[in-house]
């Protein structure tokens, strides 16, 4: 699984930026192997704080790298927040009998921005475009050949 998440976000590029995925297999497997023993052992309890857990894993393994510069994302969550937001989105759910879950879905993402920096010395303003014409038209041929219209 690490090593998916890694080449999905070392694909990303957003101008003269790239991404670098630092996380390890064995470090994950510490997290889960703890989180499934003191889960059980709370009874559930601790699972939120699993969660939180997994979450900072993610993030935090997460570098820009931008002109021989680093700068690397830090999740900011808490058990706590995390449990608060898990009972919100499942009574939201659950009192929209299923029609919630897409804003449920919303409200994770926004707590994960949200709870995430950026720590270095990262520059937006010093981004450039790296490619000048992009002319990978892939979509707009697969549209036409199966007559659909998209673009």
């Amino acid at each position: 699984m690490v090593k998916i998440r890694k080449e999905m976000i070392e694909n990303v590029r957003f101008g003269s930026a790239h991404l670098r995925y630092t996380g390890d297999g064995a470090d994950l497997l510490l997290i889960h192997v703890k989180g499934y023993f003191l889960s059980i052992l709370t009874v559930g309890v601790y699972l939120f704080w699993y969660v939180k857990d997994l979450l900072r894993f993610y993030t935090d393994n997460i570098v820009v790298v931008h002109e021989d510069t680093y700068s690397r994302l830090q999740c900011n969550v808490s058990g706590f927040d995390y449990l608060k937001l898990a009972i919100g989105n499942l009574l939201l759910i659950i009192c929209t009998l299923g029609f919630g879950t897409s804003w449920a879905t919303a409200r994770t993402m926004s707590f994960i921005l949200n709870n995430s920096t950026l720590v270095g010395t990262f520059d937006p303003d010093t981004l450039v475009q790296t490619e000048e014409d992009y002319t990978n038209a892939m979509y707009e041929d697969l549209a036409d050949v199966l007559d659909i219209g998209l673009v």
